[in-house]
């Protein structure tokens, strides 16, 4: 058991980074269309 909780903690890490890098990035090209496009 103690081998799976840091592997969940990590996967769960991940996809809260993501999401966030995610939104940063669509935020970033709304703030700044004109560097995106």
């Amino acid at each position: 058991m103690n081998n799976i909780v840091p592997i969940l903690g990590m996967k769960m890490n991940a996809i809260l980074f993501g999401l966030f890098f995610e939104n940063g990035i669509k935020i970033k090209h709304k703030t700044t269309p004109a560097i995106c496009q």
